[in-house]
């Protein structure tokens, strides 16, 4: 990502959407504390990312980029054939929906 670039916060939460589908995807195959925790910390980072793009100035929005490319770069080493792990994804989503139903 080009540092003076806009930042993308669509695209950004949108990938936030999807990890927390991973998350909960590696809940239901009952995915150890350290694999969560990593999974954790990838969606903290695209938050902080996030807000940092909402301040207006160019160190911040720096940040923001430097921030989402680790997140990218350490969701890529968890799933580094995102295709096998579609199904898993999608798992994960359908069961944050149904959950919701329920409530």
């Amino acid at each position: 990502m080009d540092d003076d670039a806009p930042f993308p916060t669509e695209a950004a939460r949108d990938l936030l959407g999807i990890v927390r589908c991973i998350y909960r995807a590696m809940r239901l195959r009952n995915a150890g504390a350290a694999e969560l925790r990593r999974v954790e910390e990838i969606g903290a980072k695209l938050g902080r990312a996030i807000d940092a793009a909402k301040k207006q100035n160019s160190w911040h929005r720096q940040r923001a980029h430097a921030l989402a490319n680790e997140a990218i770069l350490e969701l890529h080493g968890l799933y580094p054939e995102p295709v096998t792990y579609a199904r898993e994804i999608f798992e994960g989503a359908r069961a944050g929906v149904m959950a919701r139903r329920r409530r």
